[in-house]
């Protein structure tokens, strides 16, 4: 696989992420913590959020480390893939955009999905 696209960058959605944490360990706090975790730009943010969740429970903080953060976490994500999403809502928006054009012959679900991509790149 990365022979083929050996630029493409792997993540995870973190809200699925977030998802598994929570089948264990759920809570208002848990839940704070994570996106804090998940949204981070910098080191010293990260650093201090992972801290607070050990702090909550230990066995959480573990559970995020074997998830490996540099998946689901902004800090780690490069600058050439132009998005810093932390989740696949974009492709979900996208999916819901296209639902009209879905049932319409091909030619014209096409030129639909055209126009609403022009729409939101203008």
């Amino acid at each position: 696989m990365f022979s083929l696209l050996p630029r493409a960058e792997h993540r995870m959605c973190a809200r699925h992420v977030y998802a598994n944490l929570r089948k264990q360990w759920s809570g208002v706090c848990f839940r704070e913590v994570f996106w804090k975790i998940a949204k981070s730009t910098n080191e010293v943010h990260f650093k201090k959020h992972m801290k607070e969740m050990q702090d909550l429970d230990a066995k959480a903080w573990e559970f995020l480390e074997k998830k490996d953060p540099k998946y689901f976490c902004r800090l780690y994500f490069s600058t050439h893939g132009k998005c810093d999403s932390v989740n696949n809502n974009m492709a979900e928006i996208f999916n819901g955009s296209i639902v009209e054009a879905r049932y319409l012959p091909i030619v014209f679900m096409l030129r639909e999905i055209f126009k609403t991509v022009m729409k939101r790149v203008a």
